[in-house]
């Protein structure tokens, strides 16, 4: 048969990493399902808009299949849309009519024209144009772009400088323009209202660095066909983005090679589109996710450790109660009980009649010690009865004080105490049982614990009432005196059950008082706040 087991002690830290362990993999688990939602609809608008530009390039190419020749119109259009799907996606495409190239979006740059309301887009004239933008000070200013709110998660742009254009020589007719003089730009997020939808639209909104690029241009050797415009009022004549892609054929694929119904031949190549993992495109939302899990887990974590800890803490401070009632009971009566068993034998053993009184009078002794320990602990028992029923009547505290101290002067005077009392009369509703037995324990304490020869001071008043007395030894913990079964050092009573500080202060919470109690100065006080 297996024993008891014996409640352990328990361990906050143990308790709480526990907590953390489920807390932890719960928002974990959460997290997971968040997140394989979330790369689901990733996908799924990953596909989308790839089919959605893949569409959009195709549609733009139309002429190169339906027409026997192509209008320089045509092929204007056409360069325009090669370079918004290379805006857009970052995929690079050269378009061949007749085995001439006709439009190429590689490294180069392209404007957003703003001005006039002739929203185009044009393509740098010269790709020289863009080794003015090869300084130090300018790349530092290279980035990837976010401007497409839509998108700009999904594909993976490649780097660029913005800069807003001041100067230009424009050429709307092949949608080609050579800057003069540009301002390098930072692009920021943007929060605006969305009429339309009754919401919000996070957009990226350039911002003025300062750092202008200046390009030496001969106007005598502009060709033919270009315009100089200048912005006024420190606007500018359209958004230009430098790209800085590849401009090699290694990396291109042959995305269409065969002949239209006119029997010319077309040949269009393009880059992979390559779009961004999930993990790529939320990167600083997954950091910040991770660290919002760690910080709740540890926060959350507190509340069931706390509860679990408390509810093992309350039934291992109950054992240990017991535990150590059960100890202290055994070990009050204990001497006593062999005592009289001793007297006991003495006298079945016959002894003379003039030894039987003194074993008699001692075996009582012993009887009324252990009937004192017993009462005690029954006295103790009901302190802690939360039932008890508490009836209450007008208390003269100041007289009930001096009874007291009466019933204890036989104490007091053999071991040469005094007592510093100004009767004063405190008349208080209370339960006159309850609060007399806790005065008389507390003054009985403080002369069983009183060094001979002092003086225990006792003052009343409507408020408090205070019981003082150099104690016989120092008190080092004066708040554990009042557990039960606490006893001083050095007590000159030995028949004591270390219940009256304990039994005190439990009437005196059921009335509705505090008792405090400490040790200054060799000095024990105790302090009953009415």
């Amino acid at each position: 048969m297996k024993g008891r087991k014996t409640i352990k002690k328990p361990s906050f830290l143990i308790q709480y990493l526990g907590s953390l362990l489920l807390v932890a993999a719960f928002l974990i688990l959460t997290g997971v399902i968040v997140r394989a939602n979330a790369m689901s609809s990733y996908s799924g608008q990953s596909i989308f808009w790839k089919v959605n530009y893949e569409n959009s390039l195709d549609s733009s190419l139309v002429p190169v299949w339906n027409k026997k020749d192509l209008t320089r119109e045509d092929i204007a259009n056409i360069r325009k849309k090669v370079l918004e799907h290379y805006l857009f996606t970052g995929q690079r495409t050269k378009v061949y009519f007749d085995k001439e190239l006709i439009a190429d979006a590689s490294k180069t740059a392209v404007m957003t024209y703003l001005a006039d309301d002739d929203y185009r887009t044009y393509e740098i004239a010269d790709k020289s144009y863009l080794e003015d933008f090869n300084t130090p000070e300018v790349l530092k200013h290279l980035s990837v772009p976010d401007l497409f709110v839509s998108n700009a998660r999904i594909f993976k742009s490649e780097k660029r400088i913005s800069f807003a254009c001041r100067e230009a020589y424009v050429d709307r007719y092949n949608n080609k323009f050579i800057p003069v003089a540009c301002e390098i730009v930072e692009w920021k997020q943007s929060v605006q209202k969305d009429e339309y939808n009754n919401g919000t639209v996070i957009s990226s909104v350039p911002v003025s660095t300062g750092v202008m690029v200046n390009f030496n241009i001969d106007s005598s050797k502009i060709p033919d066909g270009y315009t100089y415009l200048k912005c006024e009022n420190n606007s500018c004549l359209g958004t230009v983005g430098g790209f800085e892609g590849q401009d090699s054929d290694t990396d291109y694929v042959i995305k269409e090679d065969a002949y239209n119904p006119y029997d010319v031949t077309i040949c269009i190549k393009t880059t992979p589109m390559k779009t961004n993992s999930f993990d790529e495109s939320y990167q600083k939302e997954i950091t910040i996710a991770i660290g919002l899990i760690i910080i709740a887990s540890l926060v959350f974590a507190l509340l069931p450790a706390t509860i679990t800890y408390n509810t093992k803490k309350r039934n291992y401070e109950i054992f240990e109660y017991r535990r150590k009632m059960t100890d202290a009971m055994a070990h009050d009566l204990k001497t006593p009980l062999a005592a009289a068993a001793t007297y006991v034998e003495n006298l079945e053993n016959n002894i003379g009649s003039d030894k039987q009184s003194f074993y008699v009078s001692k075996l009582s002794e012993k009887i009324w010690q252990m009937n004192k320990m017993v009462n005690g602990m029954l006295d103790f028992s009901r302190s802690e009865n939360e039932s008890f029923t508490v009836k209450k009547s007008d208390v003269d505290i100041g007289e009930m004080i001096q009874e007291i101290l009466t019933e204890n002067e036989p104490v007091l005077t053999k071991h040469g105490l005094k007592v510093a009392y100004e009767k004063n009369r405190v008349t208080v509703n209370t339960d006159r049982e309850l609060i007399r037995q806790a005065l008389g324990n507390l003054i009985n304490n403080a002369a069983l614990y009183a060094k001979e020869g002092t003086e225990i001071s006792v003052t009343c008043d409507s408020s408090k009432i205070v019981i003082s007395n150099f104690a016989a030894s120092a008190v080092e913990n004066a708040e554990a005196m009042k557990q039960p079964f606490a006893k001083g050092s050095e007590s000159r009573e030995n028949s004591g059950t270390g219940l009256g500080l304990a039994i005190a202060d439990n009437n005196l919470t059921m009335l509705g008082y505090k008792l405090g109690v400490k040790s200054e100065d060799g000095k024990f006080v105790a302090t009953v706040t009415l």
